[in-house]
């Protein structure tokens, strides 16, 4: 994870966006970054957009209470390259 600009975003936002989340631990290692710098109280959303985020995808969601404020984006195009199209009648 690039923590380069975490603490400058962290100071100016209310929620930290992590992108390419495949597991609860990667909520887990950014709640842990920011309470380093000091700033436990930010949000932290989760961008659902791989097949390991949809496969752990009941984990993230459990993993979310864990968390100061917690949010889901689900990223469809992203995911849709990343898993495929699925035509429904």
């Amino acid at each position: 994870m690039a923590i380069v600009c975490l603490d400058f975003v962290a100071k100016h936002a209310t929620a930290v966006a992590l992108s390419f989340v495949h597991r609860p631990q990667d909520l887990y290692d950014l709640r842990d970054a920011l309470h380093k710098l000091d700033h436990s109280d930010i949000g932290i959303v989760a961008k659902i957009e791989t097949a390991d985020a949809i496969h752990y995808l009941a984990q993230i969601l459990i993993a979310g209470p864990e968390l100061p404020k917690f949010g889901i984006l689900n990223a469809r195009g992203d995911l849709a390259i990343e898993v495929g199209f699925e035509i429904w009648h």
